[in-house]
């Protein structure tokens, strides 16, 4: 074997890989309307980790942040009231 017959062979081989991911990709698009077929692995997208109560820890931050701001101003209202009263 020459080696254009080997490289010739080689570029065949890859376009029919290439051409068969396409059709595998076009067929996948057509049946499930996408072409991710892979679940969400992102904690910020995922559907079924929202429904049990997890988030990214950016939002958990965010969401404890505001807890303690309410506790905060609550206990200082407090404060604030019985200070009055008096």
């Amino acid at each position: 074997m020459t080696i254009m017959t080997i490289i010739l062979l080689s570029i065949g081989l890859v376009a029919v890989a290439v051409l068969l991911l396409a059709i595998k990709n076009l067929t996948a698009k057509m049946i499930t309307g996408h072409t991710d077929v892979f679940p969400e692995t992102s904690i910020g997208g995922n559907k079924k980790l929202k429904k049990a109560g997890i988030y990214c820890p950016k939002t958990l931050d965010a969401i404890e942040r505001k807890k303690v701001k309410d506790e905060i101003l609550a206990s200082s209202c407090k404060s604030c009231t019985s200070n009055t009263q008096k």
